[in-house]
């Protein structure tokens, strides 16, 4: 069984902030972690062009994770008690004009550390898409994302922690910080 989630998040940045900020060398600069609870550490390992990353990361526990987790693992029967959270790996890319022009898009692909290699999914890390465009509010932007959940029955995706606003306190914090 596969399933789609896609979720909307109205931002409070401009499309030209939303823009810089979900680049790869600005998500995932190490100060990040000093002002995002759910980050432990993160790093840029190599850039292969300006929006063309690949990544390292590290996540915390919280609550908003936790529920996350519990949920999708009891709905699939893949739970453990304490879920792995090591170093994630990803290729991260952004692209201006697409799907349309004004937009653009982002792409974040797991990679299998051992073999280097880019999977689809790799434990908490799952392969994702999705775009940004302007809003009406000139001083707003509309995230759109797209999830691939493999084994999650529709009544889970209900029931998980309000990802729109993660979206919107994440921009919030990084404009403070």
């Amino acid at each position: 069984d596969v399933s789609f989630m896609r979720y909307e998040a109205l931002v409070d940045a401009p499309f030209e902030e939303a823009s810089t900020v979900l680049r790869p060398e600005v998500f995932f600069h190490p100060l990040r972690a000093e002002f995002d609870p759910s980050i432990a550490d993160l790093s840029v390992l190599k850039e292969f062009a300006p929006g063309d990353c690949l990544v390292k990361f590290r996540m915390r526990q919280t609550k908003h994770l936790q529920k996350s987790l519990s949920l999708i693992g009891t709905a699939t029967g893949h739970h453990s008690k304490r879920p792995e959270l090591g170093t994630n790996i990803a290729r991260v890319a952004v692209r201006r004009d697409f799907p349309e022009p004004g937009c653009f898009a982002f792409c974040n692909v797991p990679c299998d550390a051992s073999r280097m290699m880019l999977v689809e999914d790799s434990g908490l890390v799952k392969a994702r898409t999705g775009y940004v465009k302007p809003a009406e509010d000139p001083g707003k932007s509309w995230v759109i994302e797209i999830h691939r959940l493999q084994r999650v029955p529709s009544w889970v995706t209900a029931l998980l922690p309000d990802t729109h606003r993660f979206k919107t306190e994440w921009v919030s914090a990084y404009k403070k910080s």
